[in-house]
């Protein structure tokens, strides 16, 4: 898991030096539109929300650092599936892939039962992830209920849910998004390694 830290940690800092760079150049933006359109335009510059809508690369540069650990932890899960594996009952019934994760799979599972029950958002940070690599609506779905609950419990942060034209679109506020999220995979992985090893003592 230290490994894994520090590979992420590495990631981390590579996306924030990439964030900062695309804000300087989102504010110099906004800073020359503004004074082209003073008096229209005034209030940008003093509002982060529209860096996005200045420099849209900063709302792309989010979604591709989140993106990136999904995908990590993707590969992890397929790993940690594989070597339970090999000294539990293989699981058969469901999806094993954690892009495609249900809790059919955790059913079968008993020794997992508990962390995976701890950790619920993290099908949520799953969804979000399907709406930004798919390009799929943000419906009114159970699975957009409960993620917007997590939103707005503060259980999921710096991401945020806004409309346009009736549609419902998410919104990553800052780079600590998907910092979180890596956290929580860290987190997730102690538990199971920790749970794992007091079973066989």
């Amino acid at each position: 898991v230290f490994g894994l830290a520090h590979y992420f940690d590495k990631i981390y800092q590579t996306f924030l030096e990439a964030e900062k760079y695309l804000l300087k150049k989102s504010k110099k933006y906004l800073s020359d539109f503004e004074n082209e359109n003073y008096e229209i335009n005034v209030s940008l510059s003093r509002d982060s929300s529209h860096d996005i809508e200045a420099y849209p690369s900063v709302d792309l540069l989010r979604q591709s650092y989140f993106v990136t650990i999904h995908s990590e932890f993707e590969e992890i899960w397929i790993n940690i599936r594989d070597i339970y594996n090999q000294f539990h009952t293989p699981i058969t019934r469901g999806n094993l892939n954690f892009n495609y994760l249900s809790e059919k799979y955790f059913d079968n599972n008993n020794l997992l039962d508990k962390i995976v029950s701890n950790n619920q958002n993290l099908l949520s940070y799953n969804y979000i992830r399907n709406r930004f690599v798919h390009n799929k609506i943000v419906s009114g779905s159970n699975e957009f209920l409960k993620t917007k609950n997590y939103i707005d419990n503060g259980e999921i942060k710096n991401i945020s849910i806004k409309q346009d034209s009736g549609k419902n679109y998410f919104v990553i506020e800052n780079i600590n998004f998907a910092y979180t999220y890596s956290k929580k995979i860290l987190g997730f992985i102690e538990d199971i390694i920790n749970t794992s090893y007091s079973q066989r003592i």
